[in-house]
């Protein structure tokens, strides 16, 4: 199983890259030889539309978590301003403008922590010149250049609502539930995929079997007429006894072109599964036949891997956690809204001399800083109530569509144990009846040769063998066809055809 571990691994990888820069597969040679079920599992999932779209859904959850995740990295700020400003006053001499140009420049860093808490830091550098208009005199002042820093903190720490990761992470945990879902989805894809080829597999090996035993029936018939007509001709039989033996040959040939028109059918069935072209008509699978049951499947066992494994019940416990995500937000909207800040800043001015002004920063002669507190309570309670109470019921009703689908997949588990093993069943009383079958034709074989039996009872002997092989071979695919469904749904079959996927 590793060489088709990898195989599928591949192959998967594959086709998501093709889906994502949106190629079209091109249709996959005609194979050479008969096809083994590891051969056309593989052909599948190259093939497989669905499997490609879940893996691609699977990579764009896969990112919204890594987004997600990223969300409370640091954010830098930067800035550079020039201003020009002119103030015009009035003083004794009539009107005058007092003006002056800035330049300023900053830096600076923010931080959202999951917990709430919101710091954020930023530096400042700031030049500026002036002329200023003094009342009562004639001319401007000059002021400056003037040289200034500044290093600025703040904290905001919500107390109530926001207050721990339940509002800030409810996103991430929003997109981990997808991600695990979304590749519940791909596993789910590919062990469909898996089913769904083998049973037309196994499908179309019956049909190859059928149409076999018509032909090597329909060449024993024709010989068989072919030697009573050289007795009738020698007259050591009666022309009657021909009657029988052509109606066998013409019956025997209606249906071999039956058998071939199923082969034709389900060979159909399985190109399209495997990406070939359909109708090609050189598609043959191997003559084995499917591999015998080693030990029934017992109720109890199945129900519960399928309660417990099933990948059609991610999708349901998803919304479950969803609801429950949903259910905390909404409770947290619900909270009281009171916020504590704080903040400091430090200065440092000079006049003509830039060194002045980180000298007085570095001294910390310029300090400021407050608290604050911020309360937020809406008049009405109604709405945000009720959409607690509305995420809180959506739980209830996830939860009550998960345990009805849970029911479900146990009845559905029980049942294929119970078809299984009556198909199981079936194929030991068809292999006994084909035993004896065998035996009676042998019986009748003889005594038409010495002339004690007739073509009639030859006839009917020879059709109940081919009907009771026939059946030892429909209750093998019907034995395969219940094993695949019940692996598949209770989340082995996977394990099965892929390990480590």
């Amino acid at each position: 199983m590793s060489r088709t571990t990898k195989t599928l691994r591949a192959a998967a990888l594959a086709a998501a890259m093709f889906a994502a820069h949106g190629a079209a597969l091109a249709e996959a040679p005609a194979p050479s030889g008969p096809l083994t079920p590891d051969a056309v599992i593989k052909l599948a999932i190259d093939h497989s539309p669905s499997l490609r779209a879940a893996v691609v859904e699977a990579k764009r959850a896969s990112l919204t978590v890594t987004a997600e995740d990223e969300r409370y990295l640091p954010t830098l700020t930067a800035g550079l301003d020039y201003t020009h400003s002119a103030r015009p006053s009035l003083n004794g001499t009539g009107v005058r403008v007092s003006d002056g140009d800035e330049v300023t420049g900053s830096v600076g860093v923010a931080q959202q922590f999951p917990w709430g808490t919101s710091i954020a830091a930023s530096l400042g550098l700031s030049g500026s010149v002036s002329r200023y208009v003094q009342p009562g005199l004639p001319d401007p002042i000059s002021l400056g250049p003037a040289y200034g820093v500044d290093l600025s903190l703040s904290v905001t720490q919500p107390l109530l609502r926001g207050n721990g990761k339940v509002q800030w992470e409810s996103a991430l945990r929003a997109a981990r539930i997808s991600q695990k879902a979304a590749r519940t989805a791909e596993q789910e894809a590919a062990s469909s995929t898996a089913r769904d080829v083998l049973a037309a597999y196994w499908d179309l090996w019956y049909a190859q079997e059928a149409e076999r035993i018509q032909v090597q029936a329909l060449e024993t018939a024709k010989r068989r007429l072919s030697d009573a007509q050289a007795q009738v001709d020698a007259g050591a039989r009666a022309k009657f006894d021909l009657l029988p033996l052509r109606t066998q040959v013409a019956s025997i040939d209606e249906a071999r072109v039956a058998a071939q028109t199923t082969v034709a059918t389900k060979r159909v069935a399985l190109e399209r599964l495997i990406g070939l072209p359909l109708g090609g008509g050189a598609l043959d699978v191997a003559a084995a036949p499917p591999a015998e049951l080693v030990a029934p499947p017992v109720v109890e066992e199945a129900t519960a891997a399928a309660v417990a494994k099933a990948y059609s019940l991610a999708s349901l416990r998803a919304s479950v956690d969803q609801a429950k995500v949903g259910a905390d937000v909404a409770a947290e909207r619900s909270r009281i809204k009171l916020d504590a800040g704080a903040w400091l800043q430090v200065s440092g001015l000079g006049n003509e001399a830039i060194d002045d002004a980180f000298s007085q920063f570095g001294a910390f002669e310029a300090v400021s800083g407050g608290l604050s507190l911020k309360l937020e309570l809406p008049i009405d309670r109604t709405t945000v109530e009720s959409e607690a109470a509305t995420a809180r019921l959506a739980i209830d009703t996830a939860r009550a569509r998960l345990q009805d689908a849970e029911e479900k997949l146990a009845q559905q588990a029980a049942e294929l144990v119970a078809t299984l093993n009556a198909a199981q069943s079936r194929v030991s009383f068809a292999q006994e009846t084909a035993s004896l079958a065998n035996e009676t034709l042998l019986g009748q074989q003889e005594r038409f040769q010495t002339g004690a039996g007739t073509a009639t009872e030859l006839v009917i002997a020879e059709q109940d063998e081919r009907e009771a092989v026939l059946r030892v071979a429909k209750a093998r695919v019907d034995v395969e066809a219940a094993r695949l469904s019940l692996e598949h749904l209770t989340g082995g079959l996977l394990a099965e055809v892929a390990p480590e996927r």
